[in-house]
């Protein structure tokens, strides 16, 4: 700023209009600092001051906590509902302890939670709920056959309703549905055929894929070979051989049924490792 600047500031500061701008801020100031001193306020703070926080699930709406806070919002110790702090209750309303000191998560099955060993598996809602213990920690789904779901060891297939219920081993995985011929379906090798009724069930094993109908011989063929009751059957100079397959010299190929593949309900123990509720 040079000297012509500073003489123009000076006499705009000296005028009338600006001392009486000037008198009207410092009688502000002034007033401001007497009320500070006195312990007062101005009018604007204590109006803003009156202001108290809105209670929990409340905000405000036009000046008033009248508007609620949108359910499931958290509030001190619970969740807003309708406006309101709705505390959570206990897990497991506060039962657990002892021997079962862990609460799994509320279930349709067990609504109120269910109290387990501290190292049990907590099975999910689509499991049936419930625990498993950890020599059995493998939770299978409740099914027609077992409706409360199993406990099973962590290699085990567990099988549907459709395929029997139940479990398999890791040897044979492969849950076969129930048949006429095997009612309580059967377990298989994962490369092995599950047989139908109307294919006589059984198994047919992986280089004789195809289940022939019982009315062909019920045997298990080639996936390119021709299902055979009698060598008419067979279509050109192909004969029919024991196993029910055309071919000129097709080796004979017998179906597994029963023995290895008998399904296990019994692999764990059933459904609850705990206190129900």
């Amino acid at each position: 700023m040079d000297g012509y600047e500073f003489d123009e500031l000076v006499r705009r500061s000296l005028s009338p209009a600006s001392r009486r701008g000037m008198l009207r801020v410092g009688t502000g100031f002034l007033a401001a600092s007497a009320l500070a001193a006195l312990g007062l306020h101005a009018p604007d703070e204590v109006q803003a001051k009156k202001k108290k926080p809105c209670p929990p699930c409340k905000k405000r709406k036009q000046g008033k906590c009248k508007a609620k806070l949108p359910d499931g919002t958290t509030c001190p110790g619970g969740s807003c509902t309708s406006g309101k702090c709705i505390p959570t209750p206990p897990a497991c309303g506060g039962a657990c302890g002892g021997l079962a000191p862990q609460c799994c998560p509320p279930t349709v099955f067990a609504p109120g939670g269910t109290c387990a060993a501290a190292n049990d598996i907590c099975c999910t809602p689509a499991q049936g709920g419930g625990a498993c213990s950890v020599d059995f920690p493998k939770c299978c789904s409740p099914t027609t056959q077992d409706p409360d779901g199993l406990c099973t060891e962590a290699d085990r297939t567990c099988c549907t309703s459709a395929q029997g219920g139940g479990t398999c081993s890791a040897e044979f995985p492969q849950c076969c549905p129930p048949t006429t011929q095997d009612p309580d379906g059967l377990c298989a090798e994962a490369s092995e055929t599950c047989c139908t009724s109307e294919q006589g069930g059984g198994l047919c094993p992986a280089d004789a894929p195809q289940c022939c109908p019982l009315d062909l011989g019920g045997g298990c063929c080639a996936a390119g070979d021709s299902c055979c009751a009698i060598d008419d059957d067979c279509p050109g100079a192909l004969v029919c051989d024991d196993s029910g397959c055309c071919g000129e010299a097709a080796q004979p190929r017998t179906r597994a049924v029963g023995g290895r593949s008998d399904r296990s309900r019994s692999a764990g123990s059933s459904r609850g490792g705990g206190i129900s509720r």
